[in-house]
């Protein structure tokens, strides 16, 4: 699908000033999560797959290669996709019984009415391969990013 010039320029722009944003919680905030869980992205991917929307991953704390002092020891670190989030309350619902309540939020659309057909048109827009390559980067890819891309079938030329 085709953006308007107005609101492709608005993406490009944000695509320009706010990318470090994303590479900073693509390559800093989740990797170092999920290593400290034992796992990585590609995997918990295909679990969430098989779950249907959500993956619930034991910190490794019984292994000799973790710190047995470590404050995260006995929790669990629940992964939940974006793309599923019309489930969530029935995930939550199951992994969390009694009594819990899931509110869900505003949509986006719903708290700022005046972006409806430029936010339906950003959901149904295809990256161009071009641009893609352009966020991953050249040389000095980040494995992070990679995983990523990779998890979603962004790097193929056909997505």
């Amino acid at each position: 699908k085709r953006l308007s010039k107005k609101v492709l320029r608005m993406y490009k722009h944000w695509m320009n000033t706010d990318m470090h944003r994303v590479r900073w919680g693509l390559n800093y905030v989740r990797p170092q999560l999920l290593e400290e869980f034992g796992t990585n992205l590609r995997t918990e991917m295909g679990n969430i797959e098989k779950n249907g929307g959500y993956s619930l991953i034991q910190h490794p704390s019984a292994s000799s290669l973790y710190d047995r002092d470590n404050v995260l020891n006995g929790c669990e670190l629940l992964f939940l996709r974006m793309e599923d989030h019309d489930k969530w309350p029935s995930i939550l619902s199951s992994l969390l019984p009694g009594g819990f309540t899931y509110d869900k939020p505003l949509g986006r659309v719903d708290l700022c009415p005046n972006i409806k057909e430029a936010y339906k048109d950003l959901l149904e827009y295809k990256l161009p391969y071009r641009d893609r390559n352009a966020i991953i980067g050249d040389d000095s890819i980040s494995p992070h990013i990679l995983d990523y891309f990779n998890a979603y079938g962004y790097l193929s030329p056909n997505k």
